[in-house]
């Protein structure tokens, strides 16, 4: 009757890191390759707008192209869509109808963007040629920003030199009235004893 063996364990710890590793890098890829959405684990699900079926991020297509690089493709057999038609599953359904261009930011949310930041400060966005709102100047909000932030660090240095100011002036207070006191009971001391002297001569 033969025994049945079992595996060493250093054998299942070196298959337990290297499946750890090979999922590490397999989310690694879905980071880098789908620019839009967020992937936290490979358990995290997408649905294809194309092929209407729903997936996670372990059932992900992975090519490796001959530059080095890495291309994603949905899962279902015969689907050929990227990650820019792929949505997450609870994202409201609006219309059946898929517009191809849904993805691009300029035209979903670059425009509302530049409202939103013209009704804040109107210098900060660009205008096209038919004078509508196109984009905003990214390099003129860092510079307010930091500007901003210079403001809010001098006002917070001000208010340090002067809580510095009022706890100094605080402790001067404290010790005039220390010695108030000191001198109060000092007279108290001397009219004490010498109306103990005047007792004790009587």
């Amino acid at each position: 009757m033969k025994t049945k063996t079992s595996t060493p364990w250093y054998l299942e710890t070196i298959r337990a890191v290297a499946l750890h590793l090979e999922s590490e890098k397999r989310l690694s890829i879905l980071c880098v390759g789908d620019e839009l959405r967020l992937w936290s684990s490979l358990d995290d699900q997408r649905r294809c707008t194309v092929c209407k079926k729903t997936f996670s991020g372990r059932q992900v297509e992975i090519r490796r192209l001959t530059n080095g690089k890495y291309e994603l493709r949905c899962a279902t057999k015969g689907c050929n869509s990227s990650p820019k038609q792929w949505e997450y599953p609870e994202t409201p359904r609006v219309s059946d109808t898929v517009d191809p261009d849904w993805w691009r930011p300029s035209k979903r949310t670059g425009r509302c963007v530049a409202e939103q930041v013209e009704k804040v400060n109107p210098d900060l966005v660009k205008p096209d040629r038919d004078d509508k709102l196109q984009t905003v100047r990214y390099e003129a909000v860092n510079a307010m920003l930091l500007n901003e932030f210079l403001k809010e660090h001098r006002k917070v240095e001000n208010l340090e030199a002067t809580v510095a100011r009022q706890q100094e002036d605080f402790q001067k207070k404290i010790a005039a009235l220390k010695s108030q006191i000191q001198k109060v009971s000092d007279r108290m001391e001397v009219s004490t004893a010498a109306t103990r002297m005047v007792v004790d001569n009587q």
